[in-house]
């Protein structure tokens, strides 16, 4: 099976940090990663 990686970023990281940790992810044989993301809250 294969497994996957979820990622979950920050706004204070820059890009092309998580560009480094996908190339990572990559490397270490990973094909299946998920980037996890929040929607923005409205007001109510």
């Amino acid at each position: 099976t294969q497994r996957r990686i979820y990622v979950r970023g920050d706004a204070q990281v820059a890009y092309g940090r998580m560009a480094q940790l996908v190339a990572h992810i990559n490397a270490a044989g990973f094909t299946r990663m998920a980037l996890v993301t929040q929607t923005p809250q409205t007001p109510q």
